[in-house]
This record gives C-alpha cells, sequence and structure tokens, in this order.
C-alpha cells in the first residue's frame, strides 16, 4: 500500500482502519448526493471488511502464535505444572483453502475522495460527515505573544537575542541608558536580533530594553519582553565571554 500524508488520514493502523469504517459509513449515507455510484460504495464496504477479517486472523494468530510456544517449551522441558491445551488447527482458520488477498483499499479511497473534492457539491459540512475535513490550525493567542528576549554582551557590544512569532514580523526596541532621558527608541528590525551599536558609558551602567513585537501593519501585539544589563567601556576588555 502507497502511503499517505493527508492531513486527516491517520498515521497509527488502527486509527486508519476506524477512519476507512467511518468515511465509508458516510458514502453509504451520502454517497449518492455526490454521484458516486453504489456499486463503487458496495466494493468500498467489501474490500473494508476483508481488511478486517485479516486483522482479525492476524491477531488470532498471535494468540496462537503464544499457545504454540508454551507447548512447545512443555514438550521440550516437561516443566511441570497444569497441563498445557493447543489447538491443531491453521491461524486463519481456511484449512488448506487459498484466499486471495485484494490490494489497495486506501488507493481507492483516495482516488475517489480526490473525485468528490472536484465536485461542486462537496462542502465542508460534507467533508466533515466524510470524515476529510483537515484540522483547523488554532488561531495564535495574540496576547500570549512575547519575544522572549535575552542580552548579552560580546565583542564590546549589546546583543540582543530571543523569538518573532507570527504574525510579528517586526521588533521595536526602546531603550533606557539610565541617563535621565527616559526611554528612548533604539530601533525597528525585521527578525529576532539587535545588536546595539551606542557608545558605552565610563561607569556601569544598567541599560534596559523593551521589545515590542509588530505586524505587518506595524500595529503592537502580544506581549512586550523587558530585560536589563549593566554595562562599561571597561566591561569591554573582558572579552565575548563576559557574563550578563
Amino acid at each position: 500500500m502507497k502511503h499517505t500524508t493527508r492531513a486527516y488520514f491517520p498515521a497509527n493502523k488502527q486509527d486508519a482502519f476506524i477512519w476507512a469504517g467511518n468515511h465509508i459509513t458516510g458514502l453509504e449515507a451520502i454517497g449518492a448526493a455526490l454521484d458516486v455510484p453504489a456499486a463503487i460504495i458496495a466494493a468500498f464496504r467489501a474490500d473494508y471488511t476483508h481488511l478486517g477479517q485479516l486483522y482479525g486472523w492476524r491477531n488470532n494468530a498471535v494468540a496462537l502464535g503464544r499457545e504454540y510456544n508454551q507447548a512447545i517449551e512443555r514438550a521440550e522441558w516437561d516443566l511441570g505444572g497444569p497441563d498445557v491445551l493447543i489447538r491443531p488447527v491453521i491461524p486463519a482458520n481456511l484449512g488448506d483453502k487459498q484466499f486471495a488477498i485484494i490490494a489497495g483499499l486506501y488507493n481507492r479511497l483516495f482516488a475517489n475522495i480526490d473525485a468528490i473534492e472536484n465536485n461542486p457539491a462537496c462542502t465542508d459540512e460534507i467533508r466533515r460527515q466524510l470524515f476529510i475535513l483537515p484540522p483547523a490550525r488554532p488561531a495564535p493567542d495574540l496576547l500570549a505573544l512575547s519575544a522572549n528576549v535575552k542580552a548579552e554582551f560580546t565583542g564590546g557590544k549589546v546583543l540582543l537575542h530571543g523569538h518573532r512569532p507570527a504574525p510579528a514580523k517586526f521588533w521595536h526596541i526602546d531603550v533606557d541608558r539610565s541617563d535621565g532621558h527616559g526611554r528612548v527608541e533604539a530601533g525597528l528590525v525585521v527578525g529576532a536580533k539587535f545588536t546595539d551599536h551606542h557608545d558605552l558609558p565610563d561607569k556601569p551602567t544598567t541599560w534596559t530594553y523593551t521589545v515590542e513585537l509588530r505586524d505587518k501593519e506595524n500595529t503592537p501585539v502580544g506581549k512586550v519582553s523587558v530585560v536589563s544589563i549593566t554595562i562599561w567601556k571597561g566591561r569591554a576588555d573582558e572579552g565575548p565571554e563576559a557574563g550578563i
């Protein structure tokens, strides 16, 4: 079977089998409205039943395999204890009959789904009933977004780095350099990194950065991120390994 990456199709085989049953049941109810021939739907149901039989026989074979291993161990070593009962039957209960494997249930279902989705009568409600509506991507919580900025001193400069979650397009950065001028604009950058090229103070001074996420319309989104760092000219001599 050629596997698929369709959003509505489960990756787990057991879940995929359940999905196929739900989809075929939906087709039986509304297939006529989508011009799906009754014979095609009946063939899907027969294929689905056939696949279910194979799963059942496999599970039976696994159980019988455990019984046979227990019986062989008893026969080899006679370990004592209660008698071991064994059913001398072929796992699939088919005797010496041959059984043709009908291949490709999911491939045929998907080919039919492609035809249904091209049908003008196919709406989102019909997709929901047929279990072929991809899960909706949750909208971001715009109030919870944050740049989560961190500051470090490297190469004689203050470097800010963090995140720019969608739908944010820019960082708007203000800084208070503890020089009596209050908070002033330091830059507007695309991305999630900013290097401050401002001259360093002579004495240890705390610079406090406020980073605000902005969308493509330059409208603020989410929460501001605030980070402080203490720097001075002499700190540049400490090298890029200087701590925050």
